[in-house]
């Protein structure tokens, strides 16, 4: 089974998997069955719970919050509050389909306001669903050019910085049984 207890050092482990695999594959050393199985735990958790796989694992820029500008999506109320919102409409849609009735999913129309962290959560959502499910496509659009290029600045942070045991192949062609391609494309 997967472990949800807080591991302590976790961003240590995982910078010392990430030293291990970037070396040239002929140098590098087999990881252990404790280095496999927290592997595989990260990547069930993350897989299934959103709220760990964006405390742990989705790199946002903080601004003036942090000198080196990158960190760890670290909800506001804004964003707990749509994060209720969706909880909701999840909880909803699941008890639709236990009594075998149609179910849309979690369909949201947000009409945002400015700096209340929407284009974080809501591109944190899209990265992780892509991300971490087989088959899965997403799409970002904008009536502006220069949002289009926001937004995908955005979501390849998000990816750029995945540890590589969470990073699925962009190549559609590669075919390897641990990877799947991450589908995403940006239009105006």
């Amino acid at each position: 089974g997967s472990c949800r207890e807080a591991i302590e050092g976790r961003a240590d482990v995982v910078a010392r998997l990430e030293a291990v695999n970037s070396k040239p594959k002929n140098k590098q050393r087999k990881l252990t069955a404790e280095e496999n199985d927290f592997i595989r735990n990260e990547q069930l958790l993350s897989k299934l719970d959103w709220n760990h796989w964006a405390a742990n694992y989705c790199s946002i820029m903080l601004g003036g919050i942090n000198p080196s500008g990158l960190g760890k999506l670290e909800l506001w109320e804004s964003q707990k509050m749509l994060m209720r919102l969706v909880n909701r409409l999840e909880r909803t849609s699941f008890e639709a389909v236990e009594r075998n009735e149609p179910a849309d999913g979690i369909l949201i129309a947000y009409h945002k306001a400015r700096q209340l962290g929407a284009t974080a959560i809501c591109r944190s959502f899209l990265v992780h669903r892509i991300s971490n499910w087989r088959s899965i496509s997403g799409f970002s659009a904008s009536v502006d050019d220069d949002k289009i290029f926001e937004l995908y600045d955005r979501d390849k942070r998000i990816y750029d910085n995945l540890p590589f045991f969470l990073k699925p192949s962009l190549d559609s062609r590669d075919e390897s049984v641990d990877q799947q391609a991450m589908h995403l494309k940006f239009g105006t």
